[in-house]
């Protein structure tokens, strides 16, 4: 696939380079590096310089979705395709269904134009950074933000995430770049008996049944107890459990 200043995209056979379809037509001069297709090849998304994102077919080169969004200035789909995350000057980034172009969720607002904006590799989440100066994880669903703002001391051009999706990494005009664990909404909430046990064998106290403080006479065992539990335990069980294996640094 090819993206052009004279405002067409066009989907090319690679054995013969001869078009496939027909051009797909932008309003604007068309920025390169926001042309991709989907995973499975059957669709094309494409965006014009300080313009829309639109989604085509890749074998006719018709649209399939209405433009989306205004001042694009990144565009990419979930990895399994179904859907087009958008970032743009307006201070948004948002998330589309690809087959239909229908916003999903609520914008994710930034206080700056948004620079970026990339899925999780599951979908279920979106990173975007700004000229604001953070970068911010959202649930894709929702458009509802996960955690803090992460915070640079100058723009954040860049940020995505890690294969696993617990990680992620920006690059900002400060001159450095950071990498961030992750903790995932739903996960922080799958054990709150074992954030409980940790918080007692760490700290050596338990709470009583009247609200007071109590030394534990038997906080090694406790201790040992957990790292027992944490050695069967499987990353995939949660963030939580993710944190404390490495904290405890048991591989």
């Amino acid at each position: 696939m090819t993206a052009s200043l004279d405002g067409t995209a066009r989907v090319w056979r690679a054995d013969t380079g001869k078009p496939i379809g027909v051009p797909m037509q932008h309003q604007g001069k068309l920025n390169s590096a926001l042309a991709a297709f989907s995973a499975g090849g059957r669709r094309v998304l494409s965006a014009s310089v300080k313009g829309t994102a639109r989604v085509w077919d890749a074998d006719t080169g018709k649209p399939v979705t209405a433009p989306l969004h205004d001042n694009v200035r990144c565009a990419a789909f979930s990895a399994d395709g179904r859907r087009v995350v958008t970032s743009s000057s307006d201070r948004t980034a948002r998330v589309w269904e690809a087959d239909t172009g229908k916003p999903v969720g609520a914008p994710l607002k930034h206080q700056g134009s948004v620079l970026s904006a990339a899925f999780s590799p599951d979908g279920r989440r979106v990173v975007t950074s700004s000229s604001d100066r953070t970068a911010r994880v959202w649930e894709a669903d929702t458009g509802k933000p996960i955690g803090a703002p992460l915070q640079h001391q100058g723009r954040v051009f860049s940020a995505g995430f890690s294969p696993d999706g617990r990680r992620v990494a920006t690059a900002s005009d400060d001159g450095t770049a950071r990498v961030w664990m992750v903790l995932l909404g739903s996960d922080l909430t799958v054990d709150t008996a074992l954030m409980a046990d940790f918080a007692e064998a760490l700290g050596g106290y338990s709470v009583n049944e009247f609200g007071s403080l109590v030394a534990l006479d038997n906080q090694f065992e406790r201790m040992r107890d957990l790292r027992r539990r944490l050695v069967h335990a499987s990353d995939r069980e949660g963030t939580l459990t993710w944190f404390l294996r490495r904290f405890l640094s048991i591989s």
